[in-house]
């Protein structure tokens, strides 16, 4: 009677398959349960691998964002669950991360990517697990065409929040592929901006940490025109830096050296790129004062 039921209990686990969200089950308000149930933890069949993707859409104007809740009640030592989040970065679980179906949550904005491998091993341990996915609304904002040339494409991030929904947008088309170089075609390393305020600079250390190493801050005035540089320190024995009168290209002029830069320095603009090929040194920028 034993032999019986063992064999009964794994007819039923291998019923559960590796089937995907349905194009049908992705609108506003509805509730995606996986593999099925009420979100509750499901029972996981041995020798089980499937990798469930969560892929929220867009269009022009509208999108929808995902809610996931993902219920982790592996039991096996070697089942385990990869989450892959939707800048590409892994996590994995086993039996002692989330023990008892503690939930994890996600949110996964429109066009996004996000995986949940589940995989268990040739021995049935009664792992379980569950995903729920709930589909809401996202507003697409404004949509603008990517400045090209000396000009510095930029915007305030504040101001695309509306208050009332959990992602909002700016969308900036082109057909060319974006890459970030300047007029030596050297590929950056690191890539930073500032937003400066009066009276009060914003003070900033740039390092080279290694051979090799080459960074770019933007420096963006959002409420008028005028930016000030000053209290410029220099730590290096060799400084090679400068800044440019717009974004970090070869369509930028070079407007000053850093090496032999005299301080305090305004600029009669809007913005420009302060460029770090192999240099360590200090300053503050802070907007024209009105």
């Amino acid at each position: 009677m034993l032999l019986i039921l063992f064999l009964l209990t794994i007819t039923g686990c291998s019923a559960l398959n590796c089937v995907q969200i349905q194009p049908a089950q992705i609108y506003n308000g509805n509730i995606v349960y996986i593999p099925g149930g009420n979100g509750s933890l499901q029972l996981l069949p041995a020798n089980y691998n499937c990798t469930y993707q969560i892929l929220p859409p867009v269009n022009y104007k509208t999108g929808l964002y995902a809610k996931v809740i993902l219920k982790n009640g592996l039991r096996g030592a070697n089942d385990f669950i990869i989450v892959t989040d939707v800048d590409g970065k892994t996590t994995t679980m086993n039996n002692r991360t989330g023990i008892g179906g503690f939930p994890f949550d996600y949110l996964v904005f429109p066009g996004a990517q996000f995986l949940i491998q589940v995989t268990t091993k040739s021995v049935l341990m009664n792992s379980m697990f569950s995903i729920t996915v709930e589909y809401h609304n996202a507003p697409i904002g404004p949509t603008s065409t990517l400045k090209t040339g000396s000009e510095m494409n930029y915007f305030e991030m504040a101001t695309i929040r509306d208050g009332r929904n959990v992602f909002s947008s700016r969308t900036f088309t082109d057909k060319d592929s974006v890459r970030v170089q300047h007029s030596k075609l050297i590929d950056y390393t690191a890539m930073f901006a500032y937003a400066t305020t009066p009276v009060i600079p914003e003070y900033v250390d740039m390092k080279t940490f290694f051979s090799g190493f080459t960074e770019v801050l933007e420096v963006v005035n959002f409420n008028s025109t005028g930016i000030i540089m000053q209290d410029l320190v220099i730590t290096s024995d060799t400084c090679n830096a400068y800044v440019v009168d717009g974004p970090p290209n070869n369509s930028s002029k070079v407007i000053m050296d850093i090496s032999n830069a005299t301080m305090p320095k305004s600029f009669d603009l809007k913005y420009f790129s302060v460029i770090n090929l192999d240099c360590d040194f200090v300053f503050g920028v802070k907007s024209y004062d009105n």
